[in-house]
């Protein structure tokens, strides 16, 4: 961490108080998190997938008085996007053969959750 220019400190334990940064970024992630799962239409139970979106983007735009992003000055590269998809994005799953009827369709409807 210390090459990373991490510096590691100590607070009381249950103290929420004393970590006020830490505690304003998990109530932004809780806020975004709302506006994703109300945005996409899912339900509360996909909270983790849009925790980890909320993350994942925050980590790869620049923040307040930067030019590289979070994850440019901690590894050092641009981070990669090509695999980025939209939160709640409709998909179809291919059924195989085993899994279905001669008559049944051969894909169903599914919300991509992540």
């Amino acid at each position: 961490m210390a090459a990373k220019g991490i510096e590691r400190q100590r607070s009381a334990p249950y103290m929420p108080q004393h970590n006020g940064v830490a505690e304003r970024y998990n109530h932004t992630v809780q806020e975004r998190i709302t506006a994703l799962l109300t945005d996409a239409g899912l339900d509360l139970k996909s909270w983790a997938e849009a925790a980890v979106a909320a993350t994942v983007t925050d980590n790869r735009i620049p923040q307040f008085g930067q030019v590289k992003t979070p994850f440019e000055l901690f590894h050092g590269s641009v981070p990669d996007l090509s695999d980025t998809r939209v939160l709640g994005r409709r998909g179809w799953a291919y059924l195989p053969p085993e899994l279905r009827l001669s008559l049944d369709p051969r894909a169903i409807l599914f919300t991509f959750p992540g």
